[in-house]
């Protein structure tokens, strides 16, 4: 019989081996615990890994895409610490690693003139935490920062291209829309998937996805400024689907009944109208007052009266507990900060600072904790890292704002208008968070890591297309 010499066994890359081994050993592993209905996980991740390779910026987008349904990212109740996002990452890692080793990509690509603020902000983390107060508090906040610092590299590594910044604008449109829908939805038909406080005595809040209103408000106003910039540089379908998508996030920030996220929202609106109503043509005119005029109108009948009545409580701070307690965290943070002024009690460690204050014990809610954050991000970081921290933070914030500057302004110099809207669009993006840092505790906010690589990548992109026209 005739053997079929064809067929021969070849021997196994290292590269194979490397993806090969720590997957097996992950498959055994998992068959030993609790958990053992993971095991086939690991074998899946195979071609994952192989897609990863060829397209890794595909895992970016993945990660940035879950943000708005943190609810729904956890892979086991058991081990919720362990997401998708998380597993994503680990294995984008290991994948960039490999191609470092084997000179795909090089370390020139994540330079950044961030890198000092971001240095010098870990650094007094880690000094406040080696002297906190509560150092366990200090040092998890710090292993979640990292996951910040882990997304700006991501994004300078992968998406230098302009193809890939542009599936970037349309990957947080399209997913906090995404969840928008969902939010409407669950308001409506109430729903507790997507919305909260459906048999509670207080008042009924669209949450989407997300697990939080007031955070998921911050999503949907971020996207306006992207949406409008859709709608500028674009004709014809594009810009009707971003009218339809800007009304719709709108209407979702309402139904959340977040009391900041209106704030913050017609500050955003504002800045909008200042920035684009002079650049509009007579023809546009007719349009944008159909969309003004539907947007009134959607508007109108969205706003429940329980919307009416949460937003008249912030001019009644007595009255309204909620406004009562939100201004002893002022208090209680205040006192704090001038206990500790230069490194505070460390990262995270408001929460600590005020469970034991006199103002926890007042507006104590059975049943709850009293460790509450300070539902302001600058606060929590003077309390947290004392004068020196809010300073690195607040230069890294000021570097940010200054790259998108530099990155419009290099483009106007050379006529680009498109790339000159585009880095407007992601700064006025990037102001809606810093302002929503004034009324809510969101350090690990993805979207805020997520522009400071986009500010860098802008300018570079100006820059060069400047040296090139030279």
């Amino acid at each position: 019989m005739a053997i079929d010499s064809s067929f021969e066994i070849r021997s196994l890359s290292p590269l194979e081996i490397a993806l090969f081994l720590p997957l097996l050993g992950a498959v055994l592993y998992l068959l030993t615990t609790p958990y053992y209905y993971l095991a086939p996980l690991p074998a899946l991740a195979i071609p994952f890994l192989i897609l990863l390779d060829k397209r890794t910026e595909i895992g970016l987008f993945l990660i940035i895409s879950l943000v708005p349904f943190s609810q729904y990212i956890q892979l086991s109740e058991q081990i919720g610490f362990v997401t998708v996002p998380k597993v994503v990452g680990l294995f984008m890692g290991l994948v960039l690693v490999l191609q470092f080793l084997s000179g795909q990509r090089r370390l020139e690509s994540l330079r950044s003139n961030l890198w000092p603020a971001l240095l010098a902000f870990l650094l007094v983390c880690l000094l406040a935490a080696l002297y906190a107060d509560y150092p366990q508090r200090a040092f998890d906040s710090i292993r979640r920062l990292f996951n910040g610092y882990i997304l700006f590299a991501f994004v300078l590594l992968l998406l230098a291209s302009g193809a890939s910044r542009r599936h970037l604008e349309w990957v947080i449109i399209l997913s906090v829309a995404a969840s928008a829908v969902l939010s409407v939805i669950g308001y409506v038909f109430e729903m507790p998937l997507f919305a909260m406080n459906l048999e509670a005595e207080s008042v009924k809040r669209a949450v989407g996805a997300a697990n939080d209103p007031n955070f998921f408000a911050a999503m949907l106003i971020f996207t306006l400024p992207l949406l409008a910039h859709q709608f500028v540089t674009h004709r014809g379908l594009a810009r009707l689907v971003a009218s339809a998508l800007f009304l719709l996030n709108v209407s979702a920030v309402i139904l959340t009944h977040s009391r900041s996220g209106a704030l913050v929202m017609g500050a955003v609106l504002l800045l909008l109208l200042l920035v684009y109503f002079p650049r509009l043509k007579p023809r546009h005119l007719g349009l944008l007052i159909l969309v003004g005029a539907t947007a009134a109108l959607v508007v109108g009948v969205s706003i429940p009266p329980s919307f009416t009545e949460r937003m008249q409580g912030v001019t009644q701070p007595h009255e309204d507990r909620a406004i009562g307690r939100r201004i002893s965290y002022l208090h209680v943070g205040w006192e704090a900060f001038k206990a500790d002024p230069v490194l505070g009690v460390g990262l995270g460690g408001f929460k600590e600072v005020y469970a034991q204050s006199h103002e926890a014990r007042q507006f104590e809610k059975p049943g709850k904790t009293n460790k509450r954050s300070a539902h302001n991000t600058y606060l929590e970081l003077a309390v947290g890292t004392g004068s020196l921290g809010l300073l690195a933070f607040s230069a890294l914030s000021l570097a940010t704002l200054y790259n998108f500057h530099k990155a419009r302004r290099e483009s106007l110099g050379r006529e680009d208008a498109t790339l000159a809207n585009l880095a407007q669009a992601y700064q006025l993006s990037f102001i809606s968070v810093l302002t929503f840092f004034l009324f809510l505790s969101a350090l690990y906010l993805e979207y805020f890591w997520l522009c400071l690589a986009v500010s860098q990548l802008l300018w570079n992109r100006a820059r060069e297309s400047s040296q090139a026209s030279d």
